[in-house]
């Protein structure tokens, strides 16, 4: 039997997130759901599974797209930007955000593993943050900031949603200059 993340990730793929149930990939794979539950305990647990595998390929996306930004503020208001605007579009990402599970999301916005997603986003930026004064608490600090204001946004979007450039505008406005203030200090050491 193929695993079932991979049934998973295909039937989120043609329902969308808040139409796909455990038993469209029982019937996907041709097994009964009961079977299902020998790989995972839970449905939570299988679709924590694939949104695992849906970040790991949204944040090699991000760092292509951000590869090129070599300065601290601009790339982290791009780095939001970016997935603010391409998180929704991502229906494996918001698995945990349909079907009442918005509380999955909401707690598991800043767990360990999440912060691992976002040091692993950092470290492959062209940017070494520890020179430009940014030590392992502060990143972690900056990386906090940024999921929660991803949370934020995702979960409790703007009526009507901001577009792109009012995004970089918001951001630039008012987290760009902590990112630089943070860098400058460093500079006049």
């Amino acid at each position: 039997m193929p695993p079932p993340r991979e049934a998973a990730m295909r039937c989120v793929a043609q329902k969308g997130p808040a139409e796909f149930t455990l038993r469209d990939v029982a019937t996907d794979l041709g097994v009964m759901r009961a079977t299902i539950y020998r790989y995972y305990a839970s449905t939570d647990e299988l679709f924590t599974a694939v949104g695992r595998v849906e970040v790991i390929t949204f944040i090699e996306d991000l760092t292509e797209h951000l590869r090129d930004i070599d300065d601290p503020a601009g790339w982290v208001v791009e780095a939001l930007t970016a997935a603010i605007l391409r998180l929704p579009v991502k229906p494996g990402l918001t698995l945990l955000l349909a079907a009442g599970r918005a509380g999955t999301f909401t707690r598991g916005i800043t767990s360990a593993s999440s912060m691992r997603f976002g040091r692993d986003l950092f470290e492959r930026s062209p940017i070494d943050w520890s020179a430009v004064g940014y030590d392992d608490r502060r990143l972690d600090e900056l990386i906090e900031l940024m999921l929660r204001t991803l949370q934020s946004m995702v979960i409790d979007p703007r009526d009507p949603p901001r577009t792109e450039s009012e995004l970089r505008e918001l951001f630039e406005h008012w987290i760009a200059p902590t990112v630089r203030h943070q860098v400058m200090t460093v500079s006049r050491s």
